[in-house]
């Protein structure tokens, strides 16, 4: 009876396992992976419990109708193994597995690796490095020699470098998520046929001094025998965020510009669009000897919460750059600070893009104008870049897509961004005595500039150099449709200290004659050059005195008052020039020996940028008393 029993159960397990084998589904946990995965073959799926699982070894795989498929059975609870290693095999699938490097002595810094392997296919996977004494350490997943590569929607945080896949073809990386990364978050070599897409990586986690060059998407020829081609990237977040500064697309190609490879290693068919990439190096699209080569649609900023220590802007702006050497080159509908200079080059095309600035404030191209929300003293979201109501973005089609798609669901006016400095100083420049620096308008949500002047008073003179602000600090003059500047003046040797007191060059001069008059030159665009000379003043004669140049445009006066008493005024119409390559002088800025003799002991200016007017206010009545 009890054999009869026994028999029955046995056949029944046997019936059961043959069922499930049929039906191509197998179920394995930690302890019985090797063996289930010894019977497995083309077109199975074998369905793997929770647990921490021995290294994932595969040197088999299924075939082209039918993969062979390792599955998580519960998302919520993943199998975990410690290490990856496809090599000489394909037609694979792993989805929702997770990968968790060993602390280092107990594991490799490279412990998943593909290799030699070919239609390998890995969705909704984890990975997760570890940490030594210079950060995160480790490298997520390296493939190499593989043909046939599909890394969707996966992972990857906390390694030095995310993804390497070097010489592979017919590769597509898509909806991933990368952060955390030390120095590298994808990198490409001696591959063709890439398409990079839809990917966020965001928030690197590095470590200064240790001699990184961080890289967000990184392609190179540095000993390759032959070029990337065929590649797309295309739709990509990338944002420093809270992290410092990385270079962002950065395709070098050292074979040409260091070892005189020729064209046979040019990067050939790239396509670089719609990204919207937000860091803090100037290496934001920098791509080397390429032929045939697209930048359409992309937004490049400045997330200036990453940028470094060293006083250097230039260095912490991104921008589009393209070697020289680079052939049918096409740079369209971009945003960003700068693009490549066509000329020279009859074979490349840049037009229709928006340049934008975040150092001259109240400009039409500055970021207080063109986007949402952004300020320096926050690290970047992307929702900040949306276009600003009524700026330059709005409704056009320039930059990423992405940015238009977010900017539908908020809120059409700007909100209110963080308290900073500079509150009550929007469009001014003053003397601070105290602090011995001129202060200026930083732009909304910004710090203030400061220029240092070793003292409490402006110092002018012929034997001292002037004081020059940067073209930044002038920017309440530039397309200003009206200002008013109030200085009070100290002479250091009487009728002797005439000269010029004021000058932004190829915009506007002030200076005091012999006599103690004041004497003002405008160059007005709409208007043309307008000069005012007052009655004299008693500035020389008494010793000091204050005085008030006020300009109301575009159609307007501008009067010149001593306290309280007007002593010059003509009518002018236009606005001070844009943005030139001069700052506001004290004094004659060339050594001309020209300049006025003593001291400013007070300063203050305040411009309306023409930017910035509202339209009810394109205008000044004569009767106005002040300033908006």
């Amino acid at each position: 009876m009890n054999l009869r029993i026994l028999m029955r159960v046995l056949a029944l397990a046997v019936l059961t396992a043959a069922n499930a084998h049929a039906d191509g589904v197998l179920r394995a946990d930690p302890q019985t992976l090797a063996t289930v995965l010894e019977r497995a073959g083309p077109g199975d799926t074998v369905l793997l419990a929770p647990g921490d699982y021995p290294p994932l070894r595969l040197g088999r795989g299924g075939s082209p109708t039918a993969p062979l498929a390792l599955r998580a059975a519960d998302r919520a609870a993943r199998p975990v193994f410690p290490a990856l290693q496809i090599t000489e095999t394909g037609h694979l699938v792993l989805d929702g597995l997770s990968f968790k490097l060993r602390p280092i002595g107990a594991g490799d810094r490279r412990s998943f690796v593909i290799r030699d392997a070919r239609d390998i296919r890995l969705g909704d996977l984890t990975f997760d490095g570890t940490r030594d004494a210079e950060g995160p350490w480790g490298l997520g997943l390296g493939v190499h020699d593989t043909i046939g590569l599909r890394l969707r929607d996966s992972t990857f945080r906390g390694f030095a470098q995310g993804v390497v896949i070097t010489r592979s073809s017919d590769v597509t990386v898509t909806g991933n998520l990368v952060h955390g990364m030390r120095s590298d978050g994808m990198n490409f070599a001696q591959v063709s046929d890439v398409r990079i897409e839809d990917n966020v990586i965001r928030d690197f986690d590095r470590t200064t001094g240790i001699g990184d060059h961080a890289d967000m998407i990184q392609f190179w020829t540095r000993n390759t025998d032959r070029p990337s081609t065929g590649i797309v990237i295309r739709g990509n977040l990338l944002n420093s965020g809270t992290g410092l500064f990385t270079q962002s697309i950065f395709m070098r190609n050292e074979a040409v510009d260091s070892h005189s490879a020729g064209a046979d290693m040019f990067y050939r068919d790239v396509v670089i669009e719609e990204n919207l990439i937000l860091n803090a190096h100037l290496h934001g699209i920098s791509i080397g000897a390429t032929e045939g080569l697209t930048i359409r649609n992309n937004t490049v900023a400045r997330n200036a919460a990453s940028s470094g220590k060293r006083d250097d802007p230039g260095l912490w702006t991104p921008r589009i750059r393209v070697d020289d050497r680079s052939r049918d080159v096409l740079v369209l509908g971009n945003v960003a600070h700068a693009v490549p200079d066509p000329a020279f080059h009859g074979d490349w095309t840049v037009a229709g893009n928006l340049l934008i600035q975040d150092r001259v404030p109240g400009q039409a191209d500055h970021y207080d104008r063109v986007f949402h929300a952004v300020s320096p003293l926050r690290p970047a979201l992307a929702e900040h870049f949306v276009a600003r109501a009524g700026g330059p973005l709005d409704g056009a089609t320039v930059g990423a897509p992405m940015l238009r798609a977010l900017g539908a669901a908020l809120p059409q006016v700007a909100p209110d961004l963080p308290e900073a400095p500079t509150a009550g100083m929007r469009g001014r420049i003053r003397l601070d005595p105290e602090a011995q620096a001129l202060v200026a308008d930083g732009g909304a949500g910004r710090p203030l500039q400061r220029l240092e002047i070793g003292g409490p008073a402006i110092l002018v003179g012929d034997a001292l150099d002037p004081v020059v602000l940067p073209r930044e600090m002038t920017a309440p003059l530039f397309d200003a449709r009206a200002f008013e500047i109030t200085l009070h003046l100290t002479p250091r040797d009487g009728y002797r200290s005439h000269g010029e007191v004021l000058r932004l060059h190829q915009a506007m001069r002030v200076w005091l004659t012999g006599r103690g008059a004041v004497e003002v030159e405008l160059l007005l665009e709409g208007g043309g050059a307008t000069r005012l000379r007052t009655r004299p003043t008693r500035i020389l004669r008494d010793g000091s005195g204050e005085i008030t140049i006020s300009y109301r445009g575009p159609a307007g006066m501008l009067t010149v008052r001593e306290g309280d008493e007007v002593i010059g005024e003509r009518a002018a119409t236009g606005i001070l020039p844009p943005r030139g390559s001069w700052g506001l002088s004290f004094g004659n800025p060339f050594g001309t020996k020209e300049s006025f003799e003593g001291s400013i002991d007070a300063f203050e200016l305040h411009g309306v940028p023409d930017a910035l007017a509202q339209p009810a206010r394109t205008a000044w009545r004569p009767d106005e008393k002040s300033l908006p």
